[in-house]
């Protein structure tokens, strides 16, 4: 692989800012679609092996997916050192929509829901303490159950890239990242007009198949070796 074609991930995002005249303010932000558009829309399936997360869930019962996981292998709450896995349920209802940047969910969904009195083991595998279910596109885990403030240990693979440190991607898949940073923050704007936001998608789709028809093939792991190799010799 010419590592010569591989850039820092963070000049998609100065690019965007430039182009739109904006400071960097939402840098950090902007970094973090760009680095799940990186690992979701372009196959990235090879990466630093299995990692643990631990994180809180929030007051409706979210838990969000760190920047940096491919797929989740597990998720549970922790009890005298152990992680008891919950049950995963794809029917689980997720959170209705956005106001003002808050999750609106069914509130029923929330009622009559009890502190666990003990563990039991669930029809799948897993405790019948709690359900989730995953949406990798909003990187979001939805849990069912009365989990709002508890610890949860998330298990999942890596993809490498993350927003700390630095990573590398290959300059000519710049253009498709940036489309699909515009495409993203119209979506998520309640205030987008749906012409614009469909007209986003169709330019990031586009530009998503000009990269795939020019690129040259390589893999994570070629990737993850090039961006060793440059921690101690630099990228030129």
């Amino acid at each position: 692989m010419d590592t010569s074609a591989l850039v820092k991930i963070d000049n998609v995002v100065y690019s965007f800012l430039n182009e739109k005249d904006e400071g960097l303010e939402n840098f950090l932000r902007y970094k973090q679609i760009v680095i799940e558009g990186f690992t979701q829309e372009f196959s990235v399936k090879n990466g630093e092996g299995v990692k643990v997360y631990y994180g809180t869930v929030d007051a409706v019962n979210n838990f969000f997916i760190p920047s940096d996981c491919i797929n989740i292998s597990r998720a549970g709450i922790i009890s005298n050192g152990q992680i008891h896995t919950f049950v995963k349920n794809d029917n689980l209802a997720m959170p209705d929509g956005l106001v003002c940047g808050v999750e609106v969910v069914n509130s029923d969904l929330l009622r009559g829901l009890t502190p666990p009195q003990g563990f039991n083991y669930a029809k799948g595998g897993g405790y019948d303490i709690g359900e989730y279910r995953v949406d990798m596109r909003n990187r979001v885990i939805r849990f069912r159950g009365n989990l709002a403030g508890q610890i949860m240990a998330l298990e999942y693979r890596s993809s490498g890239i993350s927003l700390e440190g630095e990573s590398y991607i290959p300059v000519t898949i710049i253009p498709a990242l940036k489309e699909y940073l515009e495409w993203v923050l119209l979506k998520r704007n309640l205030d987008s007009n749906l012409g614009r936001v469909q007209m986003a998608h169709r330019n990031y789709v586009n530009a998503k198949k000009r990269y795939i028809l020019t690129k040259n093939s390589f893999s994570m792991r070629e990737l993850l070796d090039a961006i060793n190799r440059g921690k101690s010799q630099g990228v030129k």
